[in-house]
């Protein structure tokens, strides 16, 4: 049984990913759901690589780029191209 064939991705702008100053930053939180589920704590010893909003910007990018489309930026894009905005509202590890 074949698939039906996909359409061809047309070009298409990505922002970048934004979101909270807290994402702005290598830190990484979590949050103790038996204790305070709201409050939210970083490791003493543990960072990202780069902050979460840069992370998830290059990821996204690279997926959608591996999938076909092409990329263009903000400057480059004309009228009646699609824009993907994605906005975090939180990233941290939840432990039960």
């Amino acid at each position: 049984m074949s698939g039906a064939p996909s359409a061809a991705l047309g070009p298409i702008v990505v922002t970048d990913v934004t979101g909270s100053s807290a994402l702005d930053s290598e830190r990484m939180f979590y949050r103790l759901s038996y204790a305070d589920q709201m409050q939210a704590r970083t490791y003493a010893n543990s960072r990202w690589t780069a902050n979460p909003l840069q992370m998830m910007t290059q990821r996204l990018k690279t997926r959608i780029g591996q999938a076909g489309a092409k990329l263009l930026s903000e400057s480059d894009a004309s009228l009646g191209v699609p824009i993907l905005r994605v906005d975090v509202d939180d990233f941290v590890h939840d432990f039960s």
